[in-house]
């Protein structure tokens, strides 16, 4: 399945402010966070209870081909 890099972007920020809402209500924790690519990479910038900081991992468009939509943000939530 491909998918274009706006789909995976709006895919994941869609995610992250899923994930961010619920935290908030089964934790208490004040979240956000941006997903974008930048060159070969796909970074998501994240701040938690006012601590920043950014996961990223390795970004080629030939992974749209292959990758499910999901894995950034799978990748993110376990790594983050």
């Amino acid at each position: 399945m491909s998918h274009s890099e706006k789909d995976l972007i709006n895919y994941t920020n869609e995610r992250l402010a899923n994930w961010y809402k619920s935290v908030k209500t089964n934790y208490g924790v004040d979240g956000t966070a941006t997903a974008e690519i930048k060159g070969n990479e796909f970074i998501v910038n994240y701040v938690e209870d006012g601590v920043e900081a950014a996961w990223s991992s390795c970004y080629y468009v030939e992974y749209l081909k292959d990758l499910d939509i999901g894995y950034y943000f799978e990748n993110w939530s376990v790594l983050s």
